[in-house]
């Protein structure tokens, strides 16, 4: 019998409107169930929902369907069931991960998750699945980590979702795992792991599991997850390990249905939806199929079926402890990155710390040794030179957030100089913790910083955006693994809250593990050369040798490298306003005499070496962490000045006011008529000084209002069906889709027909020029849809077009944007805890700066980051850049350049991209620009880019247009001090006036010299080069790492300009293409792990790209695949296709496209003017008259 857990609905966020609930089928599968509201709103009208000959006081209920014409299918239409344009998705998490990977065949849980899905009995075609779910606008995915695997997709509603539920059930049921499949997806497997094999966070979490000195049979840290041709094909080999029936055997100890987690949100009742599970999963196995190993059994609660508690890994109930062995502590690693960086990651194994999720120790001391506020680490560290950014915390992955253990890191990212003061960086960290621990005993830990985190999860968790369903049911299946979850009754907020706060277990955890004898050091840094530096070693391509069981100085020999010279000394400090510098405490590292000591490890080939620490250094540490007068500069954060309190939602106006009923669908009949016969209308405008509702009408082109007859609570009682007068009686309504609806008219009757079209915005919803002068256009849309107190203001600041080709000037605005950036650090990370944010970035045509969250800080954030962005403005008469930063920043600029386009699927992005935009700058020119560069040079080149400007505002949110001008005055304002002259201006206030008109009032101002700007013709843009038609310009490019063992290719179409009709038909063919050429290239014919296309819209010109990544074919053979794929197959396809089939991908892609018209506030283009805002998506207007034959000549 299934169990219905106790409710969870009390604690929904306040703006959560979906319905939940948990149940337990007897099998002891663990289902939570949503209720999409919102989809449900957002519904196209059925016609047979509600019987028009049936008076107001009927039941509207609908009838059972008839039973479907395909006598071999299982599933209701379900058109007694609404079913809105927000898609369907489900989840399924699985209690088996990397962690349970057998010795002999590591990484075979990914290789796993890749053979799932890889055809069932029930639906034997092996791409049958994947077809499906492309076919009805749907995507599918699946990951491993490393107690659990994760598998989820997204689709239509209706039959199609149901379909698709069944054939995921089936994979959980009677996989196939066939072994001619077997071959290409290990294929695919190991072409996954080529395309990490060059990120640097991927080798040193490897490395990491490498030299922990635990051998893999005493904990499950040491495994290589990843996988690959050596671990999955080679080594078995070698033991005479048949991979398939691992695989099987893998499958039939752990995934059954006690040990998995399913979550589904749907646009149906929450009982019909717990009736879909019942049917398709009940029979998935309760228990294992096969007995688990020995020291590898998962224990289950016996109260699990009625409670839903967690299960208890093999890991936490024998006690594994720490992924680190004593010997692999207390000493520093120095990595050879991949890319131009220096980093310094301090890791410190704690126990495990998911049973206490009510008081989140670890996200208490994250928040304190990661804030970057005065008396921070990083404020210090800044300040010296010596770094630029800090992380801290337990991360969410499974890797450091395990049952058995966690892992706290701390992550600095370090300047050149900063570098050889790693000792002095560390013994900053010790006394910080010092402090701390001094702290909470003498006085207590001040208690506004537990009240601020308190108020902001809470003020954040309220107030959340409504998440697509796909990512939602994903995120949700995450959180609930069955190894870690929260209690039942605490699913939507154990992980998001903080409910209490123990200063004790938070000092405990302090004063037990952040220790110099429980600190792992990784050192990585180019300074040591880069991997490109070193010749490959033999030894990547054979099964390796786990080092947890030889001393660090007999690890498997490795050529050894060309001896790299000395890193030269880093450049002195411009100045240091605290104190003068030493020289390092630890001695220079020497390269040149090291370089034969080199160590590799074997799967990434990643170079390191591995010291202990000296007796000296472990004292430094040791004196830091318990001296009694710790560094003074150190002290915990202070209150926040950020934290929001008002909540409320500004006033809509008077003649466009909220309504209970705006955006509901509704039926209208008069009652003078003899037969009564409703009409479809929806409601658009609701005028609080006429108290009449605008109804727009089927079939008409003319909107009406008509005054109502009760008060706006008796509107907000109103349900679906039931039915209210207007006119004084004179009209009949029936409500047929509550308020949330942008749908239109629409019978409903099949759902897989194309949708209701949606009225054309009114101009009065769209953004309205508020402001006009010369130098500042500023536009405002209030938002009546989300209603949430957060607003979002957008500026863009444009510079002469004599500066958008010129190298010296674009790399001087990307270190303005950088020097920005790090000056307002301290300002910017106080906001940002509290949900407010801000991005600047620079470009071409100028500056984009963008303020984004709760309403009531956001111009205190805004006036403060243009404030410090408008005093570069000056140029040499400017204040100082940031003082001693300057060089550091330009360091990480620098390096940053040397790094763009270090991957080869961006390296070929970019080329397409620079190959497109006349004038385009390269990385590599932008490098070259910078040598030399001082900070007067700098000043003086920016001052010339920032002297004349002229600016375009976009705010919109829960701002009134009162708010919107006081925000352009205030930008005025900052604009005429910025340049500190005098005169008089004009500013034309505009409300209402469409754009281009020059109405208004005018009201004269002497505020002094008005602001210089750039004129409209004068203005930098992107210019786009038209490809001749016929010809074919091939790039190629080395890869920017020598030692990359991929190639990447882009074929790219250029299509014509961006007209809604062009655009429509670049989506379909894409959709259409993106799972056949999946199927085909990747899948069946194994060219890489990445292959793909999309649509590209390239500053107002369309395209399409094709896209492989791939380490086993060369560049012509992926162009040439592609070629044969759109001149034969796919034009086979499209020949041999059923009109039926056709039609659905038509009607799946415009209801897609009207969905996300529904969920996006609004999308941003890069052309003039500057927003241009889609309040619905026009594109599916254009789908009805689309045809095959049209589609063909495309």
């Amino acid at each position: 019998m299934t169990t219905v857990l106790p409710s969870v609905t009390h604690t929904r966020s306040r703006m959560d409107e979906k319905n939940y609930r948990q149940v337990i089928l007897p099998n002891g599968l663990h289902a939570i169930l949503v209720e999409d509201t919102m989809a449900m709103r957002s519904s196209p009208i059925l016609e047979e929902y509600f019987d028009d000959e049936d008076d107001m006081s009927c039941d509207d209920n609908g009838t059972d369907p008839s039973p479907s014409d395909d006598s071999d299918s299982d599933y209701d239409d379900d058109d007694d069931i609404p079913v809105g344009y927000r898609k369907a998705a489900a989840a399924m998490v699985v209690g088996c991960g990397s962690f349970f990977d057998p010795p002999a065949t590591q990484g075979l849980a990914h290789y796993l998750e890749h053979m799932v899905f890889m055809g069932s009995k029930k639906y034997p075609t092996e791409n049958a699945y994947d077809d499906f779910i492309s076919k009805h606008n749907g995507d599918s995915n699946a990951y491993t980590e490393q107690e659990h695997t994760v598998f989820h997709f997204d689709i239509n509603q209706g039959y199609c979702f149901e379909k698709a539920l069944d054939m995921f059930a089936q994979f959980f049921i009677s996989p196939l795992m066939l072994p001619d499949a077997a071959e290409r997806e290990l294929n695919n497997v190991n072409s996954e792991f080529n395309q990490a094999r060059f990120s640097d966070s991927s080798r040193l979490q490897q490395l990491m599991a490498y030299t922990n000195k635990i051998p893999l049979s005493d904990h499950p840290f040491s495994t290589f997850s990843w996988g690959n041709i050596s671990s999955l094909k080679t080594k078995p080999a070698s033991e005479n390990v048949d991979v398939t029936q691992s695989l099987w055997d893998l499958y039939n100890r752990y995934y059954y249905a006690r040990n998995m987690r399913l979550v589904i949100i749907a646009a149906s009742p929450l009982d019909k939806i717990q009736e879909m599970v019942s049917r398709y999963f009940s029979e998935v196995p309760s228990d294992p199929r096969l007995p688990q190993l020995p020291g590898q059994e998962i224990t289950h609660h016996p109260d699990q079926k009625s409670t839903g508690r967690r299960c208890m890994s093999p890991w936490e109930r024998n006690s594994v402890g720490s992924p680190f062995s004593s010997g692999s502590l207390s000493a520093i690693y120095r990595v050879v990155p991949v890319k131009d960086r220096h980093r310094l990651t301090l890791t410190f194994p704690l126990p495990s710390l998911i049973d206490r999720w009510q008081t989140k120790p670890a996200d208490y001391i994250s928040h304190l040794i990661g804030h970057e506020s005065a008396g921070s680490i990083l404020s210090h560290l800044k300040r010296l030179n010596w770094a630029s950014e800090i992380n801290a915390g337990v991360s969410d992955d499974g890797n450091e957030n395990a049952s058995c253990y966690s892992l706290f890191t701390i992550s600095i990212s370090l300047s050149e100089s900063g570098v050889n003061y790693w000792v002095e960086i560390i013994s900053t960290v010790f006394s910080y913790v010092n402090m701390l621990i001094t702290t909470a005993t003498t006085k207590n830990l001040p208690p506004h910083i537990f009240s601020e985190l308190s108020t902001i999860t809470n003020i954040a968790y309220s107030f959340q955006d409504e998440t697509e369903p796909g990512e939602f049911v994903e995120n949700w299946a995450d959180e609930l693994a069955p190894c870690k979850a929260v209690p039942s009754e605490h699913v939507l907020d154990g992980n998001l809250l903080v409910f209490d706060f123990d200063q004790d277990e938070v000092i405990d955890l302090l004063k037990s593990f952040f220790t110099p004898e429980n600190m792992r050091i990784d050192l990585m840094s180019s300074s040591f050369g880069r991997a490109s530096d070193y010749e490959d070693d033999a030894i990547f391509n054979e099964p390796p040798t786990n080092p947890a069981s030889v001393p660090h100085n007999k690890h498997p020999p490795s050529p050894t490298p060309t001896p790299l010279p000395s890193p030269p000394p880093p450049p002195p400090p411009s100045s240091f306003p605290l104190q003068s510098l030493a020289q390092p405490i630890a001695p220079p590292f020497d390269l040149a005499n090291e370089a034969g000591n080199v160590l590799v490890e074997p799967y990434f080939n990643t170079r390191y070496w591995v010291h202990p620490l000296s007796p000296e250094i472990l004292s430094e540490f040791v004196e830091n962490l318990k001296t009694s007068n710790p560094n003074p500069l150190l002290h915990p954060p202070p209150e926040n000045p950020f934290i929001p309190a008002d909540f409320s939602l500004k006033k809509l106006p008077a003649d466009d006011a909220a309504h209970p009923l705006l955006n509901a669908s509704v039926k209208v009949s008069t009652t003078t008529c003899k037969n009564k016969t409703f009409y479809p209308a929806l409601v658009t405008r609701f005028d609080s000084n006429k108290n009449a509702l605008m109804l727009s009408y089927e079939d008409e082109d003319d909107v009406q209002f008509h005054a109502v007859d009760n008060g706006v609570d008796f509107f907000k009682k109103l349900k679906e069906g039931d039915g209210f007068t207007l006119e004084k009686g004179n009209l009949k309504c029936k409500l047929v889709a509550v308020s949330g609806s942008s749908m239109k008219f629409g019978d409903g009757s099949d759902n897989d027909a194309f949708p209701p079209i949606p009225p054309p915005t009114e101009k009065s919803r769209l953004p309205q020029l508020l402001i006009s002068t010369e130098g500042l256009r500023l536009r405002h849309l209030q938002d009546r849809i989300f209603k949430r107190p957060v607003s979002d203001i957008r500026l863009k600041f444009y510079i002469s077009s004599q500066y958008s080709t010129s190298p010296l000037h674009l790399a001087c605005m990307d270190l303005l944007h950088s020097l920005v950036d790090d000056a307002s650090t301290e300002t910017v990370y106080a906001a940002s805890v509290c949900e407010l944010f801000y991005s600047i970035c620079a470009n071409q045509s100028g500056f984009n700066l963008r303020f984004h969250g709760f309403s009531q800080k956001l111009n205190d954030l805004a006036s403060y980051v243009l404030d410090v962005f408008l005093s570069f403005r000056g140029g040499e008469k400017s204040r100082s850049a940031a003082d001693a930063r300057f060089d550091v920043v330009l360091q990480n600029l620098r390096r940053s350049y040397k790094n763009d386009g270090i991957s080869v699927d961006e390296h070929c992005s970019d080329a397409r991209v620079a190959s497109l935009i006349k004038g385009k700058v390269s990385a590599e020119e932008l490098l070259d620009a910078l040598e030399g560069m001082t900070e007067g040079t700098f000043l003086e080149v920016v001052g010339e880019v920032l002297a004349k400007l002229s600016v375009e505002v976009l705010c919109m949110g829960n701002l009134d247009a009162k708010d919107a001008r006081e925000f352009g005055e205030m930008v005025q304002r900052m604009l005429k001090r910025s340049v500190n002259k005098e005169a008089e201006t004009t500013t034309t206030t505009l409300e209402g006036v469409e754009e281009g008109k020059e109405k208004g009032k005018k009201k004269k101002k002497k505020k002094g010299k008005k602001s210089p700007s750039v004129k409209l013709e004068e203005r930098a843009a992107e210019v786009i080069v038209k490809l001749k038609e016929g010809e074919n310009v091939v790039i190629n490019l080395r890869s920017k790492n020598p030692k990359e063992v991929n190639t990447s290719v882009e074929e790219y179409y250029q299509i014509g300009v961006d007209e809604v009709l062009t655009k429509t038909m670049v989506d379909l063919l894409t959709d259409m293409m993106a799972e056949p050429l999946f199927d085909s290239v990747r899948t069946k014919e194994n060219f890489g792990y990445s292959v793909g296309c999309q649509p590209r819209w390239t500053s107002g010109i369309v395209g399409v790209t094709f896209e492989i990544t791939t380490s086993t074919k060369t560049s012509s053979e992926c162009g040439g695949r592609v070629v044969r794929f759109l001149e034969e197959e796919f034009l086979e396809l499209l020949e041999g296709m059923k009109e039926e089939d056709f039609r659905d991908h038509v009607n799946s892609l415009a209801k897609h496209n009207l969905g996300e018209s529904e969920s996006g506030f609004c999308s941003t283009i890069q052309a003039p003017p500057m927003y241009g805002l889609f309040f619905y998506n026009p594109n599916s207007l254009y789908f009805l008259p689309v045809s095959l034959q049209r589609l063909g000549m495309t």
